[in-house]
């Protein structure tokens, strides 16, 4: 978890906390990304195989 940060620091937890889930989340749909390109060059390579 995050570790204690001052008061004055308070709403830049809350923006860092954002950040972070953003950062995820796009982290999250580049994989995805990367896996489907991945895919689609393997079902590529099989159709070209079998024609």
């Amino acid at each position: 978890m995050d570790p204690v940060v001052d008061r004055k620091e308070g709403i830049n937890v809350k923006k860092y906390r954002l950040r972070r889930m953003t950062k995820s989340i796009r982290t999250a749909i580049g994989i995805n990304c990367v896996g489907v390109y991945l895919d689609m060059i393997q079902y590529g390579d099989m159709s070209t195989k079998r024609s």
